[in-house]
């Protein structure tokens, strides 16, 4: 097995199972959710019991009467196992997030404009202005669940976050950063939330999940929506799509040939391209990639960290 395929079966499994209550659920769902990795899951399946199934351990304070005062370049941990978690800012300085955490996909995240950190607490989850004093937290998890980021809005107002255990979602909530208010989203049953765009819930059919595919059909405001990538294939035989809405465009990986489908909301293909290293988030840059730890966007280097890093960018979230 070569060193990308091991990294890649490691991303896939840490997105699916980082942030679940039930480690053994986590792991009998992997193979249904977004990104399959054929081959190498199998023995990293093996090995992966103990080392980073669970919640992150409690974050050291970010001090609300002395904030950092500069949003957030990212979030990560060098290692899969045991290392540290940073905060770096935009500024250059960085700051400790725990000494032992789970790899920080999942769990932590930084809104698309780098003003909000947010981080799971013992019951909630949590968002801190970088620039200022203000903290909002989200309703309590159900029992035996916990609460994590979903997705952004492409103008960093509002987070969509999921009580869920194991990948079972008993509720879903929009956190509104202007207010701090929290209101329960309505999704129909059967229907995953995939993004915000236009103030609207962009829903995926879950009867989808696991049918090979070229075309995904989403919803928008309940106006179903086709998006048809051609001969790329955007759903596989083991998983369902990578999608990321940003407010008119929809993002979609055809994950064969790590290509990235830009759509807008009618569902037009506007544009494709080759993507040089694991996709982490759409920023102004162009799409923001990870290869071996360098972070680039159009194929301009952004910053580097050490090659086996788990890394978060402004604007990531499950979806």
């Amino acid at each position: 097995m070569g060193d990308e395929a091991l990294r890649a079966a490691y991303r896939a499994l840490e997105e699916e199972a980082g942030d679940y209550a039930d480690p053994g659920k986590a792991v009998a769902i992997v193979r249904r959710r977004r990104l399959a990795v054929v081959g190498a899951t199998v023995a990293v399946l093996a090995i992966a019991s103990g080392l980073w199934f669970a919640r992150a351990a409690p974050t050291q304070e970010i001090s609300v009467a002395t904030p950092p005062s500069s949003a957030g370049q990212s979030i990560h941990t060098a290692c899969m196992h045991g290392c540290p978690t940073y905060l770096t800012l935009t500024d250059g300085r960085q700051v400790l997030l725990g000494e032992r955490t789970a790899p920080p996909p999942g769990n932590l995240t930084l809104s698309p404009d780098g003003r909000w950190l947010g981080t799971p607490t013992a019951t909630a989850f949590q968002l801190k202005d970088l620039t200022g004093t203000t903290v909002y937290e989200s309703p309590p998890a159900g029992p035996g669940e916990v609460i994590g980021p979903w997705a952004w809005s492409a103008d960093s107002r509002t987070l969509l976050l999921a009580s869920h255990a194991s990948g079972d979602v008993s509720a879903y909530y929009l956190l509104d950063l202007t207010t701090g208010q929290a209101t329960k989203a309505e999704v129909p049953k059967g229907f995953e939330p995939v993004g915000l765009a236009q103030g609207e819930l962009v829903l995926f059919d879950e009867s989808q999940y696991g049918k090979r595919a070229t075309k995904v059909e989403l919803t928008v405001g309940g106006r179903p929506i086709t998006f048809d990538a051609g001969d790329a294939e955007l759903i596989t035989a083991d998983g369902g799509p990578s999608l990321v809405v940003r407010e008119d465009r929809v993002y979609a990986l055809a994950p064969a040939t790590n290509t990235m489908i830009e759509f807008g909301l009618d569902g037009k293909e506007l544009t494709r391209y080759q993507l040089g290293g694991q996709p982490l988030a759409p920023s102004k840059a162009g799409y923001v990639v990870s290869d071996a730890g360098k972070v680039s966007a159009s194929g301009q280097q952004l910053f580097a960290l050490p090659p086996d890093s788990q890394i978060v960018v402004p604007g990531m979230a499950r979806h």
